[in-house]
């Protein structure tokens, strides 16, 4: 239950036509509602199985995914892009460096880093976001 045990009234202070300040009233009152407790008891649904532990990450996925937060990409993005086989993952890592130097430098203005390297990604592997005919 959702109830206030307070009252908030307000009168404005004018001088002349414009308002000066506002002068807030705050009563509070006694809760009158008698304390209720309820006991809700789940009813057994189907039982669900534990999600499958993730597998630790190598090397080559840990640094891959510390590139892709460096340029900004979201933890969703990131866990598709290491579905790649690890020679996938080098040639992109190979393609994004210059990428992201320039972008830790300041060398080039960039208006959404992690848009200009979704761009780079879907060009290299279009596989990974199929376009809709």
């Amino acid at each position: 239950m959702n109830t206030k045990n307070f009252e908030v009234a307000y009168t404005e202070n004018k001088k002349g036509r414009a308002v000066d300040s506002i002068e807030f009233t705050i009563k509070y009152h006694e809760s009158t509602e008698p304390q209720t407790s309820a006991t809700v008891v789940a009813a057994e649904t189907s039982k669900q199985l534990p999600a499958a532990p993730k597998p630790p990450l190598g090397d080559l996925h840990t640094r891959v995914a510390g590139r892709f937060r460096k340029l900004k990409l979201s933890e969703a993005q990131i866990e598709r892009v290491l579905t790649l086989s690890e020679a996938e993952l080098t040639k992109l890592m190979r393609e994004t460096y210059a990428l992201l130097k320039d972008f830790e430098t300041g060398a080039k203005a960039f208006d959404n880093i992690a848009a200009t390297t979704m761009a780079r990604i879907t060009s290299l592997y279009p596989k990974l976001y199929h376009k809709l005919a």
